[in-house]
Order: structure tokens, then C-alpha cells, then sequence
């Protein structure tokens, strides 16, 4: 009698023991485990953000030097190539008033190393050698 008694206890205690986890854990996953998805998710969000920008800053193209001969200009662009090739290169040219002078196209040779930064030598002729351009925009494109 004495051992069935003991058998008895040791099962509601194991009972006991096992309705204190389970509402431990189910106090957890009610109340903490949102607030830390939350906060989690947001800083994830704010790494994405940043991470996503930066790429794009990295890889966008920028105009390293302009430099006028006679009726050319001569435009040093620096680009760090994308797992996303593009094929042609858009220079668009400005003056003092931002006012449109002329655009040049130019094909990008195909790069074998990704994420090395290159730099590209364009030349591209003025219409009229009296406008002096002051700002240069760079779009790629395929």
C-alpha cells in the first residue's frame, strides 16, 4: 500500500509540475514573445533599409571629372558593376541655368569582376562650342 501511495504522489506531482510549465511557456508565448518579435522585426527592418540604401549608393555611377577640349567633353565616370548588367551608359549635360545642352550615349564593355569599382572615360561632342556645361547626370540602362 505504501508503494501505491508513493507511485500516486510522484504522478500528481509530475502532473503539478507539468501544468506550472505549461503555463509558464504559455504566459511567455502570450505576452514576451510579441513585444521581442517586435522589437526583433523593426531592427530588421532598419538593417534592410540601410543595407538596401547603401547598395544603391555604392553602386550608383559617379562623375569623377569633367573637363572641356574645344567642342569635347571629356567625363571620367567611376561605376562599380551590379549583378544586374546594364548596357549603356546616359550622359546628360547642363549649364549654369540647368538648361539642357546635349546627352551622350555610351556602350559599357562587358566587365568580368563584379563590386570592383571601374572607371570609364567618355567623350561626347557640344553642339555649340559657347555653352560651357556645369552638371553632368548618369543613368544607366539596358
Amino acid at each position: 500500500m505504501n508503494i501505491l501511495r508513493k507511485i500516486i504522489l510522484g504522478f500528481l506531482w509530475g502532473i503539478g509540475f507539468s501544468i506550472a510549465c505549461f503555463l509558464v511557456s504559455t504566459t511567455y508565448v502570450i505576452h514576451v514573445l510579441p513585444q521581442v518579435e517586435n522589437i526583433s522585426s523593426d531592427n530588421h527592418k532598419e538593417r534592410m533599409k540601410r543595407s538596401i540604401f547603401s547598395q544603391y549608393d555604392e553602386l550608383s555611377p559617379k562623375v569623377v571629372s569633367t573637363k572641356l577640349d574645344g567642342p569635347i567633353i571629356e567625363t571620367i565616370v567611376a561605376l562599380k558593376p551590379s549583378y544586374e548588367p546594364k548596357k549603356f551608359m546616359s550622359l546628360a549635360y547642363f549649364d549654369n541655368n540647368n538648361e539642357f545642352i546635349t546627352v551622350c550615349d555610351e556602350r559599357l564593355p562587358v566587365v568580368a569582376t563584379e563590386n570592383e569599382l571601374h572607371y570609364f572615360k567618355v567623350y561626347c561632342p557640344i553642339p555649340d562650342s559657347n555653352l560651357k556645361p556645369v552638371s553632368v547626370q548618369v543613368t544607366l540602362r539596358l
